[in-house]
């Protein structure tokens, strides 16, 4: 169970238990005292000067004592360790703990600073993961990030809200390069999808060579024209809903002037969201995996060697790159697998390598998954903070958050990239963004962030197991109604201590109400002038009656 109590009060409730412990020993004390003999009072008091009191009356009253008296003192000293450390035990059980507050909401509208291209986005929106981590964590950090949203009060928690969805589309026709359709389910396609490549130089489509292998499953190659520098490819697959495009923008080119094998940069994973003025929304995910080899004999080794694995789909793409001969002329090689929302591709470029006669090659492993979402009702709170305006027509191309994949390295190698990694951070990117829905909108034409934010407050605490709370609080009720009843029931003679006895006797003839100061001195011992125990030969002690000389006060 959560206290939200600062550890003054923890320390002030641990006193107050220790001490109706404490107050539950003298309690059974007491009642030890009215009913358990003649040493049954001295045990009470002697307890009252300490442990070494106590220790010392055992040890030189041992062999004179009964032995239920021992075992009465014994069990006092145990009992009365018992009381002092009890709360000090609590403690170990307890544990310092944090608890969120009550949620409210709050809608963020940040400024951004957007690309100039056709391919729009926003600056700053984009981060990394270790390779297998959580990319829905990473995507909500990125959100929360203060420099990507502002106005965010330090110590809150800030979430952006999630809601549940449906899916309204899955099932797609496939336009591939603009050289091939075909539906991945014929009677439930509901939607065209394009797979198109960026970084290739001039494919020319109209000579593209087509084979079906198996349902949602094609081997394509199609010649383009050589490049003059190199480029990194890329995939931009696009949703289409009606004549609107929702395009996921590949990521920017980059150049080379040669290759080296293996891995050609970190695994990428883009994601985009497209809200419509209807309330429907298309989400795209994609990951891409670059990887170079210098020679086409060299593909197996590579692939192996980047992903650990050599599936069906680089299986295929080996038996088609070894056909291809040496040349001035490039050709792109695509190996398809697609079904429902889900592609995966192994796609290679192919260029002459500066050694004559060579050929190489830049490949990708490439999995995308986009759906469209049912049509939502408009978000009140995000439309309010939009000025009450309807959402525009979204942009054909953009991408919303790019994510980094970084990769272990044995011995200044990378590990190597999991497929099936990859497929689920795809997955889950694309579920998360679609999760968002309306709360997380992305205005392009006005350079615009809208957030709407479930927020709590950190409240410090302790965290205590029930069943200790449950026992601490039944303990200290039967200590407290143990001590309160000796109190009422007993005499006070058995629940005082020997200095307020012994000032009940006096209080008479001073006049002052007990307990009270009064004067005292040892030689002889006495107070107020009133002897307390005989000394020298004032008095004869009786051995034999240690209670006959002190009648007149006891």
């Amino acid at each position: 169970m959560f206290l939200p109590w600062t550890p003054f009060v923890l320390n002030i409730v641990l006193a107050i238990f220790q001490l109706l412990l404490i107050g539950a020993v003298d309690a059974i004390l007491a009642i030890y005292s009215r009913f358990g003999g003649e040493h049954a009072n001295s045990i009470r008091w002697t307890r009252q000067g300490g442990y070494p009191e106590m220790l010392n009356s055992l040890y030189n009253s041992w062999k004179n004592l009964p032995k239920p008296t021992r075992v009465a003192i014994v069990l006092t000293v145990f009992a009365s360790l018992t009381a002092s450390l009890a709360d000090k035990g609590v403690v170990y059980f307890v544990a310092t703990s944090v608890r969120q507050s009550e949620a409210d909401s709050v809608v963020f509208k940040s400024p951004q600073f957007s690309s100039r291209f056709s391919d729009k986005s926003f600056t700053g929106w984009s981060g990394s993961i270790h390779h297998g981590s959580d990319i829905v964590k990473a995507m909500a950090k990125m959100i929360n990030n203060a420099k990507n949203t502002s106005e965010l009060v330090s110590g809150r928690v800030y979430t952006p809200r999630t809601s549940k969805y449906e899916i309204a589309c899955d099932q797609f026709d496939l336009d591939t390069l603009d050289v091939h359709r075909e539906r991945f389910m014929s009677d439930r396609s509901c939607a065209l999808a394009d797979f198109g490549l960026s970084g290739v130089v001039y494919p020319n489509f109209y000579k593209a060579k087509v084979v079906k292998v198996s349902k949602g499953r094609w081997s394509i190659s199609v010649p383009a024209t050589p490049p003059t520098m190199f480029f990194t490819i890329d995939t931009y697959p696009a949703i289409y809903v009606g004549t609107m495009e929702c395009s996921l923008a590949p990521n920017p080119l980059t150049a080379a002037q040669s290759l080296k094998p293996g891995l050609a940069a970190l695994p990428i994973t883009r994601i985009t969201k497209c809200i419509y003025p209807t309330g429907e929304i298309s989400v795209l995910s994609a990951s891409t995996v670059p990887f170079s080899f210098s020679m086409v004999e060299n593909f197996r080794s590579v692939s192996t060697a980047v992903f650990g694995e050599y599936g069906d789909l680089f299986q295929a793409m080996e038996r088609s790159i070894n056909n291809i001969t040496a040349s001035s002329n490039s050709t792109v090689f695509l190996e398809v697998k697609a079904h429902d929302s889900f592609i995966e591709a192994v796609i290679c470029y192919s260029f002459e390598h500066p050694v004559p006669g060579t050929i190489s090659m830049s490949c990708i492993y490439n999995n995308v998954n986009m759906f469209t979402v049912k049509q939502q009702e408009i978000n009140i709170p995000i439309m309010k903070a939009h000025g009450d305006k309807p959402f525009p027509t979204p942009p054909n191309s953009s991408i919303a958050m790019t994510i980094e994949h970084t990769l272990a390295l044995h011995n200044g190698t990378p590990q190597p990239v999991s497929m099936s990694v990859m497929k689920n951070t795809t997955y889950e990117a694309a579920n998360y963004m679609a999760s968002l829905g309306q709360n997380f909108y992305s205005d392009y034409d006005e350079e615009q962030l809208y957030v709407l934010f479930d927020t709590t407050d950190p409240q410090q605490g302790f965290e205590v197991s029930d069943w200790l709370l449950v026992s601490i609080t039944i303990t200290m009720v039967i200590c407290l109604c143990l001590w309160a009843m000796t109190k009422t029931l007993l005499d006070v003679r058995y629940t005082s201590s020997l200095h307020k006895v012994v000032s009940m006797q006096l209080s008479p003839q001073m006049k002052i109400s007990a307990p009270m100061l009064v004067r005292s001195k040892f030689e002889p011992f006495e107070f107020e002038n009133i002897p307390v125990v005989p000394v020298d030969n004032i008095y004869e002690l009786d051995t034999n009656n240690t209670k006959s000389l002190l009648k007149h006060i006891f």
